[in-house]
């Protein structure tokens, strides 16, 4: 019998695109809004409407945004294309290892390579406070978050039914 040959599967090609890392500006209140607005599509994407739409309002967010802009030990970072933020990663110093919280790409800038320059970019913020390792939470349903730290040489660990930890030493970069 004849068998078709394999199939690869499809891969976008790469594009070459310039991604500008910079801290979020804690005087813009249009940028805070921005990520709070976009912490909660993160929460939506993962654990859907019905379920991640009600779990927090809009104030309640940008409160979280504003402190950990207000501490030393804590950072929130932003993707620009061009001039446009298309992703934000929030960071912060978490049992004397890097924690990144609320990683958000925009669905258009996706696929660029945005998230793996932020994951960088919070690995070096990381590193310049001598931090040993860092990790990740996220729902175990987060495929995505799973492949692009899992591809980075994050460890997936399961804590309970609705989280797994991601977590890697740091070396020198």
């Amino acid at each position: 019998a004849l068998r078709a040959p394999a199939r690869r599967p499809h891969r976008a090609p790469r594009l070459s695109v310039e991604i500008h890392v910079r801290s979020l500006d804690p005087n813009a209140a249009d940028e805070v809004a921005l990520v709070a607005a976009r912490m909660r599509e993160t929460i939506v994407e993962v654990l859907g409407k019905a379920r991640g739409g009600s779990l927090y309002d809009a104030a309640f967010l940008e409160s979280r945004v504003r402190e950990h802009l207000d501490r030393d030990d804590a950072a929130v970072l932003l993707g620009l294309l061009g001039t446009t933020i298309v992703s934000h990663v929030i960071l912060r110093v978490e049992d004397e290892a890097g924690l990144f919280g609320t990683l958000y790409v925009a669905p258009d800038a996706r696929r660029l390579g945005v998230a793996g320059a932020l994951v960088g970019a919070g690995e070096a913020w990381m590193r310049e406070r001598r931090l040993s390792r860092a990790r990740t939470y996220t729902h175990p349903a987060n495929a995505p978050l799973h492949a692009l730290f899992g591809g980075r040489g994050y460890v997936l660990s399961p804590i309970s039914p609705d989280f797994v930890k991601l977590e890697r030493p740091l070396g020198a970069s």
